[in-house]
């Protein structure tokens, strides 16, 4: 049996993929490891000491392709698009392949996880949660579901058996792969809310694994003799959604991100949190942060110079669908009129989004040196 984990990244974010690789060669040095760089530019790094880096000319070919994508999708749009393709390529040599987000960290093997898949029919997910939220707590544990859909892509495990599967998913991240959270659309995690309808799906419930603000409720952290707890579990793999590595460490957890989030007054809890967050940190920060934190996005701008505006991408998309449904090749992105109308769609916003909660960090900060 042969194992892969792979992920996918933009130079300035390459600081998160070495401590995510790095954690996955210490428990397991056996794996294939592959990280994909999505842009190019002064400042690269062309090597990795614990994974090979593939590029997209390596999972898509073609030229004009490539230069679709990158001028139609955002930095994390584009990054997200190669997960499948990604995936596929892993499976050519290795039996079971393991998708992880650069913003993750594997404290223990995933061997329950690779087990699982040697007896699942091909697709492993992970649930933001595995048990329903109180009543009250409805609002940030289920509402913002409703936009973020029901599994965190974070993880996907797959094997060979998946390939219609990933087949499907690769089809519609071609185009679709958006963050619109006006339209209840984050990336690729809403399509996947429908792969269960359509495949054969295992779901992965195991509490040590994929551990976010979204299930720290239900997986309370804790430290003992050096190693970390998630409730009763060991924990396996975290997820540090929302944690951004700055020069200075916090004085409050950013996993909570809203004072609405039931642990936001368990003192003991943002302990341990912020012991495991600050280590974080400290790793990305040893890993080249300041310098990364400096690289630019190499496509930011069309190959003429245009620098792209996020209401550019959406017109040149709009471009590209129009021509494509009338049976014509995709424009290059210097060869459009810009200034293109965007579809706009109304606002269904009836929810705060975890960004937004982030703001309320403020206040939460504020109740908690009034507590103390």
């Amino acid at each position: 049996m042969s194992i892969a984990v792979v992920t996918t990244v933009s130079r300035n974010y390459l600081h998160l993929a070495n401590v995510l690789m790095n954690s996955v060669a210490a428990h397991h040095p056996e794996s294939q490891r592959y990280v994909l760089v999505i842009d190019e530019g002064p400042g690269d790094s062309e090597s990795m000491a614990n994974a090979e880096v593939l590029r997209p000319e390596d999972l898509i070919p073609d030229h004009l392709e490539r230069t679709v994508q990158q001028a139609m999708y955002k930095p994390i749009e584009y990054a997200t698009a190669f997960k499948p393709k990604l995936l596929m390529r892993a499976l050519e040599s290795a039996d079971r392949v393991i998708f992880l987000d650069p913003d993750m960290q594997v404290f223990q093997p995933l061997n329950a996880a690779i087990d699982a898949l040697g007896m699942s029919a091909g697709v492993l997910l992970t649930p933001h949660r595995v048990t329903a939220p109180a009543y009250d707590d409805r609002e940030i544990f289920e509402w913002v579901l409703h936009a973020y859909g029901a599994y965190n892509t974070g993880f996907v495990g797959v094997t060979t058996a998946a390939k219609p599967f990933l087949d499907w998913w690769d089809s519609r991240l071609r185009r679709d792969c958006l963050i619109d959270p006006d339209r209840f659309i984050w990336v690729d995690q809403r399509i996947i809310d429908l792969a269960p309808g359509f495949f054969d799906v295992d779901l992965f419930k195991d509490l040590g694994y994929n551990v976010g603000w979204w299930n720290l409720s239900e997986r309370p952290l804790r430290k003992e003799n050096d190693t970390w707890y998630t409730g009763p579990e060991p924990l396996v793999l975290m997820h540090f959604s929302g944690v951004r590595s700055t020069n200075e460490l916090r004085e409050f957890p950013q996993l909570i991100h809203s004072p609405k989030n039931p642990i936001a007054s368990d003192r003991r809890h943002l302990d341990y949190i912020q012991e495991l967050e600050d280590q974080y940190i400290r790793d990305l920060q040893a890993q080249g942060f300041a310098r990364c934190a400096k690289i630019p996005y190499g496509w930011n701008e069309t190959p003429g110079g245009r620098r792209l505006s996020d209401s550019d991408r959406r017109g040149y998309r709009d471009a590209v669908l129009r021509a494509e449904a009338a049976g014509a090749l995709p424009p290059l992105p210097d060869d459009i009129p810009w200034g293109l109308p965007v579809r706009v769609t109304q606002s269904v916003k009836t929810m705060e989004f975890p960004r937004g909660l982030l703001r309320d960090l403020r206040r939460a900060r504020k109740a908690l040196k009034v507590r103390r």
